[in-house]
Parts: structure tokens; C-alpha cells; sequence
């Protein structure tokens, strides 16, 4: 399995941004597209980088390559893929659509747990994501597990 921010050259690559005239033009990685062809053991690849091509998953050599990257703007849901690994490398992957806005798409949150994360600030997956370790520990609570932790840490 190869994760990679590019995508591989002339794979679920087509931007606009940087084309010319607007019309959607190749981008990636050339080394990235080389080694998965040269190379059969490679039988998936996580990517992102080209947002357009986001939520998308095409077969280049031997491996299923799987766009992962979410769209510019806020509003815009975020692609989740569900892949299946397998002897013979990766089935193709079943999408689901988070909205950016909403703390419940996230598996074990909750109702409660969402009301926890916003009391501290925290009101959708993007400010998840770049949230502080101790603003996501102040969200969850303290539990009986991360007590007995703290205990072991001072009397060790």
C-alpha cells in the first residue's frame, strides 16, 4: 500500500487551477505513476492533492488508486472511503459523504459528545481536525481510564 499526498501523473490527476484557459490539465507525480506500474505488489494507493478529482478511485497497473481529497470549500461534504483489503489487493471502495459541518458524521461522537465539542469551540470537522490535543481532551472529559493513567504516571 502506498499513501501519497500526489496522485499519480495522468491518474484521478486533472486539475484546472493550474491550466491554461480553464480546461482541466494533467498534474501528479511521474515517480509515483512509474513505480506503481513497475512494480505489481502495489495494489493500492491513497491519494489526494487534485480536490476536483476527490471521492473518485481508478485501476492503474495492478492497483487500485483512491482519491481521498475533500473540496475547497467549506460547504463542499467530505469523501470518506471504506476500502477492503484482500489477498488479491483492494476491492473497489464504498463512499460515504461527511458533511463538513457536522460532528455527528463522525463515528462514536454522538449527541452528547458533539454538544461536549462545541461547549470548548470546536463546531465542525475542520476545526476537529485542527483542534489542540488539549482542547479534544477538554471536550472528552476526563474518564476513570486517563485517571489511573495520571495515578501510575506520579507514584512510578
Amino acid at each position: 500500500m502506498v499513501v501519497s499526498h500526489a496522485t499519480p501523473r495522468d491518474c484521478l490527476g486533472l486539475a484546472v487551477c493550474f491550466s491554461l484557459g480553464g480546461n482541466p490539465t494533467p498534474v501528479g507525480s511521474r515517480a509515483l505513476r512509474d513505480f506503481i506500474r513497475e512494480d505489481d505488489r502495489v495494489r493500492l494507493v491513497v491519494c489526494g492533492h487534485v480536490h476536483l478529482m476527490g471521492g473518485r478511485s481508478e485501476r492503474l497497473g495492478s492497483a487500485l488508486v483512491v482519491n481521498v481529497a475533500a473540496h475547497d470549500s467549506d460547504d463542499q461534504p467530505a469523501p470518506v472511503a471504506e476500502l477492503l483489503l484482500g489477498p488479491n489487493g483492494a476491492a473497489d471502495p464504498a463512499w460515504f459523504w461527511l458533511p463538513n459541518w457536522d460532528l455527528l458524521g463522525v463515528w462514536d461522537i454522538g449527541e452528547k459528545g458533539a454538544r461536549r465539542f462545541i461547549q470548548v469551540g470546536i463546531t465542525n470537522l475542520q476545526q476537529l481536525a485542527t483542534a489542540s490535543p488539549v482542547n479534544v481532551a477538554r471536550a472528552l472529559g476526563e474518564t476513570a481510564e486517563s485517571r489511573r493513567a495520571r495515578f501510575f504516571v506520579a507514584h512510578a
